[in-house]
């Protein structure tokens, strides 16, 4: 099987995308960033995490959520739309 080769457009599209991303997740709270990582790095559910983490569950929700508005608003004004 032969993998297509990214064009030159396609790693320049995709650095800038990385650096908006990069960018927006910077702009997020220590507890916002580690919270995030849990859920959708190492795949934790919300009640697992509470548990590591001494939060309650329905925190954890909430700084989730709020983390992912940010991560859209700041997304959108990086040009990108999720």
């Amino acid at each position: 099987m032969i993998l297509p080769r990214s064009t030159p457009e396609e790693v320049v599209i995709l650095d800038d995308s990385n650096e908006i991303l990069s960018k927006a997740l910077a702009k997020l709270s220590d507890k916002g960033c580690n919270i995030n990582g849990m859920k959708y790095a190492a795949g934790l559910k919300n009640a697992e995490i509470a548990d590591l983490t001494g939060f309650s569950g329905s925190n954890i929700g909430v700084v989730l959520y709020s983390c992912l508005k940010k991560l859209q608003q700041e997304l959108e004004k990086g040009g990108l739309s999720i």
